[in-house]
């Protein structure tokens, strides 16, 4: 027993892993918010495991194997959900319980992550517990639906970390085959393990370079014809491909995501003014901010380049320590950038920016941070007595980190207990986004403020006139108020925008019937009938004036 409380690989990811659940325990209260009641609440396909056999065949948003244009794949998730469901029933705390177990098993799994390649316990014990509390990785954890990134986070590293072990012992190919299952079920939960292959390989590399063994190139082969197999499945036998609804030109995604990108290492290093729902200024053209931007990527990119390919073409020619740092340091650097490929619209995906994107990067980035404050532990170990106050203030400064971005974290973890709150803080935040301020109007009508939902959904209506849904709202906020004109007005212009829309032309037929206007109210209800042949109101709207539906 004394051994294992000892020994580092036991006691670095179990202390990760109690950070993680002290720091994220007020998130067990919270409610379901946003997609959550889409994907989970709304979904009979979930309530249960008797439909799990097709999520392996259906789209991520797709209800009972209806088609859906959002390209997500994501089949161990909504198994997830619906083990949850089975334990739980719709009782949202066994949710976010899940959540957090998988949050403080991501965090336990960085410790041994960072303990295995840089064999320091300090940069271990450090990485893990920044990545424990991060207050970036609130919205992956609090919010139910955002546990698709630590999921996939904690599967990837569990395959790096078999890879990386393949030559410990025996039974190498075993560790390399479940390495490479836990790679596809990581590819089942979220996209972003795509980049999977070129994680290993860097890694790889930089441990060869770090005076490890050569690279194992015939099995990262297979790494890459695994992801090749997931590509070939989902594109082609289940024709599942990412949305181009809302596709940004290559020269909209030049301009515009290299300052997303360093607004991302900002969020890293400094993750405050954090929002639920970011508005991304799409960049048209070229400017100062966005040129320099781009210059500062390339530069990096270049460095980080440059600093891999001499570490492993000059390992016999430099001081082995020094080679070993500066190729670990290129891994990790490298691990941000790969971490965050993805979810630069190379592959159009509807999110701009968003908080829960960063999860996989933060690995990368906290094992930085835990090599920097080893290094820092290293030199003053060579000082001796000279070090010690310096050293005194170094784990001051590290207590007084740890315990602002936990306050920070616990803090932010309530944004997320309802849907009002939710809404009613991101709206602080991003006064000009459209969902924002849609679905505040909506929390705020069902509380029964009519006044503050009319105000947030015209607003909304502001900032996209082409949006039906807000113009029908509109109408059925104004109709509660008893503004029937101006419900009806905007009855039509929601029908003007979407001819298809059921309910619009059903709640049109009641107030035209309240008014005597029997004769449009059957066509609109024949109309809502035939868009929508489940839509009982206007089966029975189309009954009370005797006409058989």
């Amino acid at each position: 027993m004394a051994y294992l409380i000892r020994n580092p690989a036991v006691w670095i990811p179990l202390t990760a892993a109690l950070l993680a659940a002290i720091v994220f325990c007020n998130t067990l209260p919270n409610d379901f918010v946003w997609d959550d009641n889409e994907l989970i609440v709304n979904n009979p396909s979930v309530h249960g495991l008797s439909e799990a056999g097709s999520f392996l065949s259906r789209h991520f948003w797709s209800q009972s194997g209806q088609p859906s244009t959002r390209g997500y794949y994501r089949p161990f998730i909504l198994f997830s959900y619906a083990v949850d469901y089975t334990l739980w029933g719709p009782n949202p705390l066994g949710f976010h319980l899940t959540n957090l177990l998988w949050h403080a098993l991501a965090s336990a799994l960085v410790g041994l992550f960072i303990l295995r390649v840089t064999n320091s316990s300090t940069a271990a014990l450090v990485a893990g517990a920044f990545f424990a509390v991060h207050p970036v990785h609130v919205e992956s954890v609090a919010f139910v639906s955002g546990r698709t990134d630590v999921i996939a986070t904690a599967l990837m590293l569990v395959s790096i970390l078999l890879f990386f072990r393949r030559n410990d012992g025996r039974a190498g190919n075993l560790k390399v085959a479940l390495s490479l299952a836990f790679f596809a079920l990581a590819l089942l939960a979220k996209e972003i393990a795509v980049v999977l292959p070129a994680l290993v390989l860097v890694g790889d590399l930089a441990r060869k370079s770090a005076g490890g063994k050569r690279a194992a190139w015939p099995v990262h082969t297979i790494y890459w014809l695994v992801l090749a197999l997931y590509l070939t499945a989902r594109f082609g036998l289940l024709n599942i491909a990412p949305s181009l609804q809302e596709k940004l030109s290559p020269r909209e995604i030049l301009f515009t995501m290299p300052l997303v990108f360093w607004d991302y290492l900002r969020l890293l290093v400094l993750p405050i003014h954090l929002c639920a729902d970011y508005v991304v200024h799409v960049q048209q053209g070229p400017t100062i901010a966005n040129l320099a931007a781009i210059g500062a990527l390339i530069i990096a990119g270049g460095a980080i380049a440059f600093s891999l390919i001499f570490s492993v073409g000059a390992q016999h020619a430099a001081p082995a320590r020094r080679i070993a740092a500066r190729s670990v340091t290129a891994f990790f650097a490298t691990w941000i950038f790969l971490g965050l490929l993805p979810v630069l619209q190379i592959i159009p995906i509807s999110a701009l920016k968003a908080e829960r994107f960063l999860y996989l990067s933060s690995v990368g980035f906290c094992a930085l941070v835990g090599m920097v404050v080893s290094s820092e532990v290293n030199r003053m170990n060579v000082c001796g007595k000279p070090a010690q106050a310096a050293r005194h203030f170094l784990n001051a400064a590290l207590i007084i980190v740890m315990v602002v971005l936990s306050v920070l974290t616990i803090r932010r973890n309530t944004v997320w207990k309802n849907e009002f709150v939710l809404y009613h803080t991101t709206v602080l935040c991003a006064p000009d986004n459209f969902r924002v301020q849609y679905n505040l109007g909506n929390a705020y009508f069902r509380k029964g403020d009519v006044q503050n939902a009319i105000r947030h959904t015209e607003i909304a209506l502001q900032l996209r006139p082409d949006l039906p849904q807000a113009s029908y709202n509109l109408g059925v906020m104004h109709a509660a108020q008893g503004s029937f004109d101006k419900a009806e007005a905007m009855y039509r212009r929601a029908i003007q925008l979407d001819p298809s829309y059921a309910l619009a032309h059903n709640n049109l037929a009641v107030l035209l019937y309240s008014r005597g206007n029997l004769q449009e109210a059957k066509a609109e209800w024949q109309k809502a009938l035939s868009l929508d042949p489940t839509l009982e109101q206007a089966r029975e709207g189309l009954s009370i004036l005797g006409v058989r539906p």
